[in-house]
């Protein structure tokens, strides 16, 4: 075995640096072309739907929308930092169709 080919610990060393861990971000992807996909790092009090107009994805003819996980469940108002690693899907805000309280006659 030549020298070069050892592998060496020294277990005195270091940790790593803190700008040398990887960081933890968010993927936005459009709705309307999913190979659209954009990470984000969110930053301290920042919400879901801040990261997400980050990301460029978002309306920009002034129409509604929103930001939805996996399931579909709208989650544009949480704490970016709880939805670190999550694909989250930004498009046209749902529009809320009828009413249980409403008598039809």
């Amino acid at each position: 075995m030549n020298q070069d080919d050892e592998l060496i610990i020294n277990i005195d060393a270091e940790i790593d640096d803190l700008d040398d861990t990887p960081t933890k971000t968010l993927v936005f992807v459009s709705t309307f072309d999913p190979n659209s996909r954009v990470e984000v790092i969110p930053t301290a009090n920042q919400t879901v739907r801040q990261a997400a107009e980050v990301s460029g994805l978002t309306a920009r003819d002034g129409s509604a929308w929103t930001v939805y996980d996996a399931l579909g469940v709208e989650v544009a108002h949480l704490p970016s930092f709880e939805m670190i690693g999550d694909v989250l899907y930004v498009g046209p805000q749902a529009i809320s169709a009828g009413n249980k309280n409403k008598i039809c006659l």
